[in-house]
């Protein structure tokens, strides 16, 4: 408890609190492992941070598998966390929002220019009349009904954290394993 060693991922990682826990994988640097495969799941912490429990080792002959009880930690501010990891803020639904949104309006527009009504006065007398709207406008209230997309479910932006394939990370092993 307390060793602490590096891996090389071999994969690029991308978290957010949108998405489930992903693989990690990672090769041994250093240390009493050093060139085994080095297993975990990554999420992303609160404070946006790139998260990685290790809970497995694989031998270079893929023939003997070790348990683990390691987090990734950042040696320069002593806290868990992959180093090097950028965050940015992504609009995942923005496409489809707009998209949903333009259609809904040209739907609405559509279907008030259908039952608008004009109020003629004459004296004391009023009229009101209707007009049959040209077949294009009909078609296109039909358009864009039929083309909407269903209601978006998780509108607005979310916090994406990514590092590349080699980025290295250091391995404190949190608890002996049996």
């Amino acid at each position: 408890m307390g060793d602490r060693f590096t891996v090389k991922l071999m994969t690029p990682l991308a978290v957010s609190p949108a998405w489930q826990s992903l693989p990690a994988v990672a090769q041994a640097e250093d240390g009493p492992i050093a060139g085994w495969q080095v297993m975990g799941s990554a999420t992303q912490g609160q404070d946006g941070s790139l998260q990685i429990t290790w809970t497995q080792a694989l031998s270079p002959d893929r023939k003997t598998t070790i348990g683990l009880h390691g987090i990734a930690y950042d040696p320069k501010i002593g806290k868990p966390g992959v180093p090097g990891a950028t965050s940015s803020v992504m609009a995942p639904q923005a496409a489809r929002t707009a998209l949903a949104g333009a259609l809904g309006a040209v739907s609405q527009y559509v279907q008030d220019q259908i039952q608008a009504q004009q109020t003629q006065v004459s004296g004391l007398t009023a009229t009101l009349t209707s007009q049959v709207p040209p077949f294009w406008q009909v078609l296109a209230q039909q358009l864009a009904t039929g083309f909407q997309p269903a209601p978006v479910q998780t509108g607005g932006t979310t916090l994406v954290t990514r590092v590349p394939a080699g980025t290295p990370v250091v391995v404190f092993i949190t608890a002996a394993s049996l």
